[in-house]
């Protein structure tokens, strides 16, 4: 029987500039993106392009691509690999990944809807697509390696296609996913998949419970309906969650946002346990002066001796998102920390995530939650978690200036010298005390009982050829 997964009917957008990042594994198999990195610490492997070359000056890949399928049979062409990435850099684009490819590639911000970017030439003969770059950036094969930045194609029927190992139908009300006999490259999965959608978090926990379906992939804010109830399987994605501090706020001192970051961090660690991560960067990605770093914990009592006349007639203002996890349980314990001392304080509460970031644009905020997932193994990927979330000269200023000493180290061809790189940079704005790292985990599938999935993999579904992780309760 083929596996059924589930998710929330709003999160099953098959075009992949506008998918959920709850339904990347899901969607996955039907994209090819140009190259394929299944583990971290993967290298980058042929999928879509047979081979590539980087230029001399390092600003220009080439990839020769492979005599591949649509689902509806048409061929796949270098252009429609420019067209698909184009997409991601639309002005109406709402892709995760348009920040980071408007900011790499050569003039990637001055395309118009339905153009194809200049950031790329097209050789059909050779069958070959140039990538054009502002700046060298040895990383971009892996970034180019996520299934969502695969070749997609407008059906006679106006629906997009793909050319990954699975293809969609429609059967009814349900939707499956079948074996694309055209497709070309070296990612394996079921000959089969069928896709369940569901209008309430309670109604997919309801039909996992009930063996409705086999799989559950639901936003972070859901998972503590789930946790503790079903079986977890952890996917590639890395998650942080993180205090975001107003530096134009009433915590408007560094010396004020350190002690606040150490008391928050003291909260975390007995809050979350084995989950604290007072660290931005995982292990493999940081040098080992970085995680070396003594972070000290401070009491709520004495934070309140040392504060307590200073923010007498400026309560601290912290935005809260019911229902989301580990980010609302720290603010909770932050809030309950300081009432226990009698320091003023508001809470804010918004009923939707999308509601924070109209906060935290008006500044009118000091602390809010942020989580952070990335799917890459280069460090700079963790850094968007600093994007918008700094109001304030002086805090900008940080921010920028960590974000010029992160592009200049780009080029570095070697992994270590470009971390060593953003480590130093990022030593020295973490000092600002703007971001306040407080737990961290993987993406995470629920499932039922005894099913064997594929833990850390970008092809989650495929068949287990090795034994698996056991899985446990999240």
């Amino acid at each position: 029987m083929p596996l059924t997964l589930a998710l929330l009917a709003e999160h099953l957008r098959l075009d992949p500039t506008d998918t959920a990042v709850c339904a990347f594994p899901i969607v996955a198999p039907l994209y090819q993106p140009l190259l394929h990195v299944d583990r971290r610490g993967d290298p980058p492997l042929p999928d879509l392009a047979e081979r590539w070359a980087l230029s001399a000056d390092g600003t220009e890949y080439s990839f020769w691509l492979r005599e591949a399928v649509f689902h509806d049979g048409t061929p796949v062409r270098a252009h429609d690999m420019a067209w698909s990435l184009s997409r991601h850099l639309w002005p109406t684009s709402k892709s995760l990944f348009a920040p980071v490819l408007r900011g790499l590639l050569r003039r990637g911000g001055t395309v118009h809807d339905g153009d194809i970017a200049e950031s790329f030439e097209v050789d059909e003969e050779q069958r070959c697509l140039r990538v054009l770059l502002a700046a060298p950036y040895v990383p971009l094969p892996e970034l180019l390696a996520h299934p969502m930045l695969g070749a997609v194609h407008e059906a006679k029927d106006g629906r997009l296609v793909g050319s990954g190992p699975l293809a969609s139908r429609q059967d009814g009300a349900a939707m499956r996913f079948v074996t694309h006999a055209g497709y070309c490259g070296p990612r394996s999965a079921p000959s089969e998949l069928t896709v369940a959608s569901f209008s309430s978090p309670q109604d997919l926990a309801a039909a996992l419970a009930g063996h409705e379906v086999d799989v559950v992939s639901v936003e972070r804010r859901h998972q503590p309906l789930f946790a503790g109830r079903f079986d977890t399987t952890p996917l590639k994605d890395r998650w942080v969650g993180a205090l975001m501090v107003n530096a134009a706020g009433t915590l408007h001192s560094t010396e004020l946002r350190r002690d606040f970051g150490q008391m928050a961090q003291g909260l975390a660690s007995g809050l979350f346990g084995s989950a604290f991560e007072p660290f931005l960067l995982p292990e493999d990605l940081a040098t080992p002066a970085y995680r070396a770093r003594s972070r000290p914990f401070l009491a709520a009592a004495e934070f309140a001796r040392r504060w307590r006349d200073e923010l007498a007639d400026r309560p601290l203002r912290i935005v809260h998102c019911p229902g989301r996890g580990p980010l609302s349980e720290i603010l909770t314990a932050l809030a309950d920390a300081l009432a226990g001392e009698g320091l003023p304080h508001q809470i804010i509460e918004v009923a939707e995530p999308a509601a924070v970031y109209t906060l935290v644009a008006q500044g009118a905020f000091d602390v809010v939650a942020r989580g952070w997932a990335q799917d890459f193994d280069d460090a700079d990927e963790f850094f968007g978690i600093y994007d918008k979330q700094a109001p304030g000269a002086l805090a900008n200023l940080h921010v920028q200036r960590f974000s010029a000493q992160v592009a200049a180290a780009r080029h570095l061809p070697l992994g270590s010298a470009r971390s060593a790189a953003y480590v130093a940079a990022l030593i020295e704005l973490e000092a600002q005390w703007l971001c306040v790292p407080v737990c961290h985990d993987h993406q995470r599938l629920f499932h039922r009982p005894g099913l064997r999935l594929r833990p850390h993999s970008q092809q989650v579904f495929s068949p287990v050829a090795e034994p698996a992780a056991a899985a446990s309760p999240a």
